[in-house]
């Protein structure tokens, strides 16, 4: 994700190895060019962890993610845990509304004075979704952003 004019990059490894992380990129000349990524640096990782503690995983990003210019600050990894109330934060760069949505709960996240949105949700039952929302506009329907499992 980006951040100012800096990118973070979280990995979650299947198991203990040595693995390559390596990092393409396009220009805003070749963003509409099919395949026109190019490699821009590449990193030797070896993991030593054990065992994991849980399965991890990353909540899945919909196409409007990043048509929207949006950074999610927290929860960065799922899965949520059932029971539990999350704080959400979400940057965006435009203006819009955005709600989580658990089951049949709708959670609208407030916006701050730094331009992000924050909410905490409680997280509904276990083996469900929870996923994020937006729109533009009171009187436009809602679009996905993200979608993490339970």
């Amino acid at each position: 994700q980006q951040q100012g004019s800096c990118f973070c990059i979280d990995v979650l490894y299947p198991s203990p190895g040595k693995y390559t992380l390596q990092v393409f990129a396009n220009t805003t000349e070749t963003s509409s060019l099919v395949g026109s990524y190019s490699s821009i640096f590449s990193y030797s990782i070896t993991c030593s962890m054990d065992k994991p503690q849980a399965v991890l995983s990353f909540p899945q990003q919909f196409p409007a993610y990043a048509d929207v210019g949006a950074i999610l600050r927290t929860p960065r990894i799922g899965p949520l845990k059932s029971g539990k109330v999350v704080p959400f934060k979400i940057s965006s760069l435009i203006s819009a509304d955005f709600a989580v949505v658990t089951g049949e709960q709708w959670t609208h996240l407030e916006r701050k004075a730094d331009g992000t949105f924050e909410g905490d949700v409680a997280i509904g039952t276990a083996n469900a979704t929870v996923c994020v929302y937006y729109r533009v506009g009171r009187l436009g329907s809602y679009s996905g952003l993200l979608e993490f499992k339970v």
